[in-house]
């Protein structure tokens, strides 16, 4: 069994970079949504999902969709301080971390990057930029020591080298578009395809909101 790990910040300190087109309330509604997205789609995979986060409004959001919740011991630890909470409270095996802005996330999409990971080593989902990590498939859980966060790709190939394990790479649609900016949420709308995050830009009217700054 694949265990899923999800570290989610404080909804107040999410999407910063968004915040010279949408102010604090919208910012916040637009990472519950993504976290409902990825939640559905770990549900899909397994009943064994785990949310990390010192933030009481996301520990009710994760436990409403059948997640368990590790209170964050130390937020300023950052994601992987989250993510070996995530892992201690899984007992080991095999993990599968997965970020919490990826809105067009689904079962499909996690369970083809399990599938690509090798019996002892790393599987990960690359961002769409080639940079980043988006999700990544551990066995056993502690094979490597994650390092996610920009240009994390580079790093996690590096570990997986200096500890002599497998390291696989895949470029999964639905796991590559993360949301940091407004072009990112540009490129959300522009696929249309439909997402608690999708029907929550178009109640914000984002289409319109966003023109100026995603193309200037």
């Amino acid at each position: 069994m694949t265990a899923v790990i999800v570290p989610a910040k404080p909804l107040e300190s999410a999407l910063s970079r968004l915040s010279t087109v949408l102010d604090g309330p919208a910012r916040t509604a637009i990472q519950q949504a993504m976290l409902i997205d990825v939640l559905c789609a770990a549900g899909d995979l397994t009943t064994t999902v785990t949310v990390v986060t010192a933030d009481p409004t996301v520990a009710a959001l994760a436990t409403a969709y059948g997640a368990a919740v590790v209170e964050e011991g130390t937020p300023a630890g950052g994601i992987d301080a989250a993510v070996a909470q995530g892992i201690a409270a899984t007992g080991g095996g095999r993990v599968l971390v997965v970020m919490g802005d990826l809105p067009l996330a689904t079962g499909e999409d996690l369970d083809a990057l399990v599938r690509a990971a090798p019996d002892h080593g790393v599987a990960i989902a690359r961002s769409a930029d080639g940079t980043g990590t988006n999700a990544m498939v551990l066995t056993p859980a502690g094979v490597v020591a994650t390092s996610f966060g920009p240009g994390s790709l580079e790093r996690h190939r590096a570990e997986a080298r200096r500890r002599a394990v497998a390291c696989v790479e895949r470029t999964i649609d639905g796991l590559a578009l993360d949301i940091d900016t407004p072009r990112d949420l540009a490129d959300l709308l522009a696929t249309g395809v439909d997402s608690h995050t999708l029907r929550m830009c178009d109640a914000l009217d984002l289409r319109h909101r966003l023109a100026p700054e995603a193309t200037g």
